[in-house]
């Protein structure tokens, strides 16, 4: 089975040379993802393949991010995935995780990523429609973010 899907980015940002000087921007990312097997899952996606730009002083580009990764379940409970990411500006990026499903609807998650080193820390909970997670990921200079995800399947 394959699963594809688009999605609309909406950018808000600003130049460095104007504090006043806005700019919305509309991107979009496309992706998929084929089930090789009942235990193994291979997945690809690209986002901003356009390069938007913001019309600051200096004109700047908007990279283009590129994924592709693999997801497999070791068990009915615990999952590892591991992902490379390119960006245009930056070194490539290796990810690696692990999902644990305390119960059916309820997973832990811990992962860690390279070009700079970041952790990752999270839970979440899927329904048969409803995916909801909750994490908390380290920067080296950024220090710690909390990330909120909710999505609906139809």
């Amino acid at each position: 089975m394959i699963n594809i899907g688009i999605a609309l980015h909406y950018l808000h940002s600003g130049c460095e040379d104007s504090y006043y000087q806005r700019q919305n921007l509309i991107t979009f990312s496309a992706g998929m993802q084929y089930y090789a097997s009942e235990s193994l899952t291979i997945g690809l996606k690209i986002f901003n393949p356009a390069m938007i730009r913001l019309q600051c002083a200096d004109e700047i580009r908007i990279g283009t991010v590129m994924q592709a990764g693999i997801a497999y379940s070791i068990s009915s409970n615990l999952m590892s995935s591991l992902e490379i990411e390119k960006q245009t500006y930056w070194k490539p990026s290796i990810k690696a995780g692990l999902e644990y499903a305390l119960i059916e609807s309820f997973m832990i998650r811990a992962g860690i990523a390279s070009n700079p080193v970041r952790y990752s820390f999270g839970v979440g909970v899927e329904r048969p429609h409803l995916h909801i997670g909750l994490s908390l990921q380290t920067h080296p200079t950024l220090g710690a973010s909390p990330h909120l995800g909710i999505g609906y399947r139809f």
